[in-house]
């Protein structure tokens, strides 16, 4: 583990080694910045792309950025990616913002919440409803009302038999977005939104 601050850096500047990570920091309001974004990342708990970000906002709070707030970045990639796009763990940025890391706080809420939506399709699709509507809930909390939760959330109740609740949450969504009647219509006819062979998709909307 290695870094290094050169002569060229502009004040405020500099670096600190720690156990199994740097930290750089140049152009800062306050010297305090990199020390403050160590001891954020040596705090954290969770996993590495919450630990990044709480440095970031630990070194916004210390001053961040001495020409101001601008933009920020997040990316984490797996140890063994198979190629130059794949093993993306977290590709998030936020540019000309007037609070950028805190956009950056709600991307990575909305990553996180779209990585359990896709653990939960391929439960459900694969067959296991209650599974998926366990992890449909998770991600609701972390993204509450996503309309793509909701419609799988739907789609896991009525897999389950429970009609009256899938139901109500597809009328719920065509309610606030009519459009939504030709996604679900789309589903259906594809087979995507599985039903009890009684039921269709009419029964279902009507």
């Amino acid at each position: 583990m290695a870094a290094v601050t050169g002569e060229g850096c502009i004040d405020h500047a500099g670096h600190l080694l720690g156990d199994g990570f740097t930290v750089q920091a140049n152009m800062m309001a306050s010297p305090r910045v990199w020390p403050a974004m160590a001891d954020a990342f040596t705090a954290a708990a969770g996993p590495l792309p919450r630990r990044l970000l709480a440095a970031l906002e630990a070194a916004q709070r210390a001053g961040g950025d001495a020409r101001g707030m601008m933009s920020a970045a997040l990316l984490v990639v797996g140890g063994q990616p198979a190629g130059p796009w794949a093993g993306r763990l977290a590709d998030l940025r936020v540019d000309r913002a007037a609070d950028p890391v805190a956009d950056l706080r709600r991307l990575l809420d909305a990553s996180d919440a779209y990585a359990v939506f896709g653990q939960a399709a391929g439960e459900l699709f694969g067959g296991d409803a209650d599974a998926a509507l366990t992890h449909v809930m998770a991600g609701l909390d972390m993204l509450p009302g996503e309309e793509n939760l909701r419609f799988l959330r739907a789609g896991a109740l009525v897999a389950r038999g429970d009609l009256s609740g899938g139901r109500a949450e597809l009328r719920s969504l065509i309610a606030a977005r009519p459009s939504w009647e030709v996604i679900i219509r789309g589903f259906a006819a594809k087979g995507l939104l599985a039903t009890p062979p009684a039921v269709s998709v009419d029964t279902l909307l009507g």
